[in-house]
C-alpha cells in the first residue's frame, strides 16, 4: 500500500449503516417531497369518490319524491360533496402532483420548505377526516348540531390553511430552486400551471375563510343573513360556481401541455403564446368577486358576462395548439393520450355552458337545487369542469406513474378510467343543465325526476373513475426505466423511476424548455424557435 492510499474498514469497529425508517414511520415522519405527495394523491382520490357519492346522494333530494333522506339530510350531502369535491379532491389531488412533480421539472433536489410542506399535508388531511366526522354527526352547512357545525368550519379553516401552504411551496420551488439554464419561459408547462394556480389560490380562498368567520358571528349571534342554513351555503357557494370553479382546471391546462407534445414526440409550437393562454385562463378564472348574496344580481351583470365568454378564448388557443401537434404527429394509443382528450372535450363543453349560463333569457338561473339557492344549471356545468379535472388527474397518474409509483399503469385500466370520467361528465353536466332549462322549457318539466337520476349516475361514475385511478397506481408499484415512454421531455424523465433520494446524480444541461430532446439529439423541426 503507497502513503497515498485510504485503508477501507471493514472490521467490526465500522458503524453500521443508518436506514430510513419505513411504512407507516416513514411516512409521518418523512420531509421527503415525493413520499408528501404520494400521500395528498391517494388520499384526495378516496376523498374524492367518496364526495361524489355523497353529491349524488344529496342530488337525488330534487326528485319529487324527495329522494332517500329527509331535506335537511340531503343538504348537508350535496354541500358536503362540493367541498369534498373541490377540496378533499381537485386540490389536494394537483398540489400533491406539483410537491411531488415540480421539483423533478426545474431539477432540484427538494421541494422549498420540505418541512412546511409535510405540515400542509398534516393539517390539511386532519382537516377533511374531522369535516367528515362534523357531516356525520349533523355538522357542516345546514347541520343541527351547533357544535358539530362549529367544528365543521374549523376543519374546512384547516383544509384551507393545509392547501395553501402547500401551494406556496411549490411555487416557491418553481420561482427559487430552477437548474441554470432553465429560465421562466422554459419551465415544464405543468411547473408554469402550478405558479399560475398557486398564485390565483393565494388570491382567492382567504376570501372564503373571510365568509366563514362571517357565517360564525352571525350562527352565534343568532342572524339569519349568513347564519341560517340557506345563508350558509349562499355566502361561500360562489366557491363552486363559475368563475371560481375554473381556478380547478388551471394545472389540467399545464398537465395536457406537458402530456400532449410528449405523446406526439414533437415540440410545441408557439410555447409562448401557450403559456400566455394558461396565465390568462387563471387571470380570469379568480371568482372571489361573483358573490350573489353579497352583490345581487352578479350573475346578469355585464362583467359576469364578459368573463364567462372571454375565459373561452384561452382554451381554445390552448387547444388549437394542441390539435396541430396531434394532427402533425402520430401518437401511439395509449391511457394518458385517451385521458387527455376526454378532458379537453370535458373542458370545452364546461366553458362553452358556462357562458351559455351566463345568458339571462335563456333562465339557466332559475331553478334550484333544493333550499340551496344554487342554480341546477351551475351544478351542472360545474360537473363537466369536475369530470375534466378527473380525466386530467387520471391522465397524469397514467403518465407520471414511473414517478410516483415506480411503472406504468395497465392501458386498459387507464382507458377505462378516462371511459368513466367521460360518462360520468356528461351525464351529470346534460342531466342537471337540462334540468336547469326546464325553468325555460317547458316541455322537460315532465323529465325532471328522470334528469335528477341521470346527474347522479354520472356522479357515480366520477366516482368509479377515481376508484380506477388509485387502483392503476396501485397496480403500478415497482421499478422501470428513467423513460419508459421513450418520448419524455423534461427532467422528470432523467431520473431514475421511482426517483431516489436527491432526485438526481447529475442534472442534464438545460439549454432550451425540452432539454431530453435535446439530450437525445431530436431534431424536431417544431423546434425552438418560440421557446
Amino acid at each position: 500500500m503507497t502513503t497515498t492510499e485510504t485503508p477501507v474498514d471493514t472490521g467490526a469497529d465500522a458503524a453500521p449503516a443508518v436506514s430510513s425508517p419505513r411504512g407507516i414511520a416513514g411516512v409521518l415522519g418523512s420531509g421527503d417531497h415525493k413520499v408528501v405527495g404520494r400521500v395528498f394523491i391517494g388520499a384526495s382520490l378516496i376523498l374524492g369518490a367518496l364526495s361524489a357519492i355523497a353529491l349524488a346522494l344529496g342530488t337525488l333530494g330534487n326528485l319529487g319524491s324527495g329522494g332517500l333522506f329527509i331535506a335537511e339530510v340531503n343538504l348537508r350531502l350535496f354541500t358536503a360533496g362540493q367541498i369534498g369535491l373541490v377540496f378533499g379532491f381537485a386540490l389536494p389531488f394537483f398540489l400533491g402532483l406539483g410537491l411531488l412533480l415540480v421539483p423533478l421539472q426545474v431539477g432540484a433536489s427538494s421541494v422549498a420548505f420540505p418541512r412546511a410542506a409535510a405540515m400542509a399535508l398534516w393539517v390539511w388531511l386532519a382537516g377533511a377526516v374531522t369535516m367528515g366526522v362534523a357531516v356525520v354527526i349533523d355538522g357542516g352547512i345546514g347541520g343541527g348540531n351547533t357544535r358539530a357545525v362549529d367544528l365543521a368550519f374549523i376543519a374546512t379553516v384547516m383544509i384551507l390553511v393545509g392547501l395553501l401552504l402547500g401551494a406556496v411551496c411549490v411555487a416557491t420551488t418553481a420561482l427559487t430552486l430552477r437548474s441554470p439554464g432553465m429560465t421562466f419561459d422554459r419551465v415544464p408547462m405543468f411547473t408554469w400551471s402550478m405558479v399560475a394556480a398557486a398564485g390565483i389560490w393565494v388570491l382567492t380562498w382567504p376570501v372564503l375563510m373571510g365568509n366563514l368567520i362571517l357565517i360564525r358571528v352571525d350562527l352565534v349571534n343568532g342572524q339569519t343573513t349568513f347564519g341560517s342554513a340557506t345563508g350558509q351555503w349562499a355566502a361561500v357557494a360562489w366557491a363552486f360556481m363559475q368563475p371560481q370553479i375554473y381556478v380547478l382546471a388551471i394545472p389540467v391546462l399545464g398537465v395536457l401541455g406537458d402530456l400532449i407534445p410528449a405523446l406526439t414526440g414533437r415540440r410545441q409550437v408557439s410555447r409562448n403564446v401557450m403559456l400566455a393562454a394558461i396565465g390568462a385562463f387563471a387571470a380570469l378564472s379568480i371568482g372571489s368577486w361573483s358573490q350573489i348574496i353579497q352583490l345581487e344580481g352578479v350573475w346578469t351583470g355585464p362583467f359576469f358576462v364578459i368573463v364567462s365568454f372571454a375565459i373561452i378564448l384561452p382554451v381554445l388557443a390552448a387547444a388549437g395548439g394542441w390539435g396541430s401537434l396531434l394532427a402533425q404527429g402520430k401518437p401511439r394509443p395509449s391511457a394518458p393520450l385517451a385521458a387527455a382528450t376526454v378532458t379537453l372535450l370535458l373542458l370545452l363543453i364546461g366553458v362553452v355552458v358556462g357562458a351559455l349560463f351566463a345568458i339571462g333569457p335563456l333562465d339557466l338561473q332559475l331553478l334550484e337545487v333544493g333550499a340551496t339557492g344554487t342554480p341546477m344549471a351551475a351544478v351542472g356545468q360545474a360537473g363537466f369542469i369536475l369530470a375534466a379535472v378527473a380525466a386530467a388527474a387520471l391522465g397524469a397518474a397514467a403518465w407520471w406513474a414511473p414517478k410516483i409509483s415506480g411503472d406504468q399503469v395497465p392501458m386498459g385500466l387507464g382507458i377505462l378510467g378516462a371511459l368513466a370520467a367521460l360518462g360520468g361528465g356528461v351525464l351529470w353536466g346534460l342531466g342537471l343543465v337540462l334540468a336547469g332549462a326546464s325553468a325555460r322549457f317547458s316541455g322537460l318539466e315532465g323529465a325532471l325526476d328522470a334528469l335528477v337520476v341521470i346527474a347522479a349516475v354520472g356522479m357515480v361514475f366520477v366516482a368509479g373513475a377515481l376508484i380506477l385511478g388509485g387502483l392503476g397506481l396501485l397496480a403500478a408499484r415497482g421499478t422501470t426505466e428513467d423513460d419508459p415512454w421513450g418520448t419524455g421531455q423534461t427532467l422528470e424523465w432523467a431520473t431514475t423511476s421511482p426517483p431516489a433520494v436527491g432526485n438526481f446524480e447529475e442534472v442534464p444541461a438545460v439549454t432550451s424548455a425540452e432539454p431530453l430532446c435535446d439530450l437525445r439529439g431530436d431534431g424536431d423541426d417544431a423546434g425552438d424557435e418560440e421557446s
